[in-house]
This record gives C-alpha cells, sequence and structure tokens, in this order.
C-alpha cells in the first residue's frame, strides 16, 4: 500500500481527529485505529498489536531501502509514541477495572461512580472513582503500572524515578476536588 493511500485511509476514517474525547472514547479511537492500521499493513482480519505493526513496516522499508528517510523514521516514531499511550491506556483500563471489582465488596452504604469527565470550560479532569458515603465524597485516583512509584519532594509520581506528569499529585488532586466541588455547587444553586 503506498503513503498516499495509507493517508486518504486514515482521514476517511476520522480517527484520532476530534477535539473532544472523552477518555473511554479516546482509548476506543486509539484501539480502531491500532485495528484499521494493522489490517492495511498485514492485508489481514487478525488482530495486531502496534509494536507488531511497527516490526513489520521496518521490514518493509529495509526491504525497499527507505528506513533512513528522514520521513519514514518520523512516522515510526509517532507510532512508537502511539503504541506508547495505547499500552498506558489498556493498562490503566485493567487497574481501574480491578478496582471497580474491589470496590463490588464494599458492604458499608455508598454509591460508586466511574469514570467521571468534569470541565469548568478552562481545566478539565476525569475521576477515575467517585464514591459516594453517608460521611461524604472520595475520589479514588487508579494509576496501573509495572514499575516502582515514588514522590518526589516536589509531590510529583515518578515511575522507575522518571517523571511523567507536569504537575504534583497534590495540585492534580486539588484540581479534581476544586472542579468537582463547583459541579456540585453549580447543579444545586
Amino acid at each position: 500500500m503506498t503513503k498516499n493511500l495509507y493517508q486518504a485511509k486514515m482521514e476517511e476514517s476520522g480517527l484520532l481527529m476530534k477535539t473532544k474525547l472523552t477518555h473511554e472514547d479516546y482509548m476506543n479511537e486509539l484501539l480502531a485505529f491500532q485495528e484499521m492500521l494493522g489490517s492495511m499493513v498485514f492485508n489481514d482480519r487478525e488482530e495486531h498489536r502496534t509494536d507488531e505493526i511497527i516490526v513489520e513496516l521496518e521490514r518493509s522499508a529495509r526491504s525497499k531501502q527507505i528506513e533512513k528517510e528522514p520521513q519514514f523514521r518520523k512516522g515510526i516514531a509517532a507510532l512508537r509514541q502511539i503504541h506508547k499511550e495505547i499500552s498506558i491506556s489498556v493498562a490503566g483500563k485493567h487497574g481501574e477495572e480491578r478496582v471497580a471489582r474491589t470496590l463490588e465488596y464494599v458492604t458499608r452504604p455508598c454509591y460508586i461512580y466511574r469514570n467521571i469527565y468534569i470541565t469548568d470550560g478552562e481545566r478539565e479532569t476525569e475521576l477515575d472513582n467517585l464514591i459516594l458515603t453517608e460521611n461524604g465524597l472520595i475520589i479514588l485516583e487508579v494509576k496501573n503500572v509495572k514499575s516502582d512509584i515514588t514522590i518526589n519532594e516536589n509531590g510529583r509520581i515518578l515511575y522507575d524515578n522518571q517523571c511523567y506528569h507536569d504537575i504534583s499529585i497534590c495540585d492534580k488532586m486539588q484540581d479534581k476536588r476544586d472542579l468537582l466541588k463547583a459541579e456540585i455547587k453549580k447543579t444545586y444553586e
């Protein structure tokens, strides 16, 4: 398949072209993109992960002697980022599902809401779990990683001593509380 056919098929699909998506929609679009790209690269209906797609594209590029072309390298780098994003999103979803199954065993009276998107027009957030109890609200943020997590002196979460967040966990949770409080206030005023 030529570069122009890939591009036309991508534009036709409309995947990853929207400016606003919920986390669930974003994840579904990433997985649909992976599925579509796999079917284009392998010319079949089997499921292929983006890492397999990258290996196949690099193999094909070597056979055509274009593996060192800047445009190809840039495309592969973008696919590696997408692969990382899919891996993180899928792991996060699995972690949230495990927590949800665990929360089913809570015996005290409460209501549990999952994946709540809140925005005030400028800021936005998603609450992984919001638990309403007779004593108040609990915001439960879920992380699912295979490595050690630490919090540095600035309050930022580190995964294997690398920081991937632009604000501290305290500031992130404060934003979630502030947005939730404003939404509740707006709803009940």
